[in-house]
């Protein structure tokens, strides 16, 4: 998904042509393959697969979430070009686009900043009642709309991107953008009523843990027979053998891997 998936469709998701319905049927494909390979059921939450992995999230991005964070992320590294006709033209479009916009009745200082942001101060609520043409302007303004972004232009050499506490220039956009919709579903999973969102917030009490990255890294213990438990395990609905509601005269209770009596998720992922 990360290695091959995502760097394939960010030119297409970065021009904003590509429908999000299409996005969303996708992602729903995708969130089934995953769910697959981690051997889950079908009512793991959604922010499960999106909230970071400290929680017990597998973090990876929503495919409709991703399509408006290379949008904005294309359209500020445009304006902060270092080559000056370039960066030129683009502002140039931009203030054309904003002026059609208005229909020439616009302010003397042109609302870039908030235009972007998707702002409808100034007189920006107009906008929506006026066919001034669909581009990167106008796709990165509704982007940054549904993202809820700020986009601070208030220096021509220091464009900021503003979203939640994160601040990031144009040239790391895109990762700080990612991060502030990860910590998003982090805290959908964390306020979940159900047991995952309950054993999320366990998980989120131990800031410093690394267990999770030693467990999915390229130098984990687990075996691939052992990897179908791990999520399981992570979202607290791996069934195991020593439970009460399992055991009985006629079942094995001991452990699948050690042996030992009355198996627990220890004897499984240790």
């Amino acid at each position: 998904f990360r290695s091959h998936l995502l760097p394939s469709l960010s030119h297409h998701l970065a021009s904003g042509r590509v429908l999000k319905d299409c996005l969303t049927q996708l992602g729903t494909e995708c969130r089934k393959f995953l769910g697959l390979i981690c051997n889950l059921p079908n009512h793991e939450t959604v922010p499960f697969f999106y909230a970071d992995r400290r929680v017990g999230g597998l973090g990876t991005c929503r495919l409709t979430d991703d399509a408006d964070i290379w949008t904005i992320a294309r359209a500020a590294q445009l304006l902060t070009c270092r080559d000056p006709t370039v960066r030129n033209i683009c502002r140039e479009q931009l203030q054309d686009t904003i002026r059609r916009g208005f229909r020439n009745e616009h302010p003397g200082v042109l609302p870039v900043g908030e235009y972007l942001s998707g702002s409808v101060v100034w007189g920006l609520y107009r906008l929506r009642y006026v066919e001034a043409g669909s581009n990167l302007w106008t796709l990165a303004r509704q982007a940054a709309k549904r993202l809820g972004v700020r986009i601070d232009v208030s220096s021509d050499e220091n464009l900021r991107i503003v979203a939640d506490d994160v601040s990031v220039s144009s040239v790391k956009a895109v990762r700080g953008l990612r991060k502030v919709a990860r910590q998003r579903y982090t805290r959908d999973l964390i306020s979940d009523k159900s047991h995952q969102g309950v054993v999320a917030t366990g998980l989120s009490l131990e800031d410093k843990s690394k267990d999770m990255a030693r467990l999915v890294s390229c130098r984990t213990p687990l075996s691939f027979r052992d990897w179908r438990y791990l999520h399981r395990a992570r979202l607290d609905i791996l069934l195991l053998r020593g439970h009460s509601w399992f055991c009985s005269q006629e079942q094995d209770t001991s452990g699948r891997r050690c042996g030992k009596e009355n198996e627990t998720g220890f004897h499984v992922l240790n």
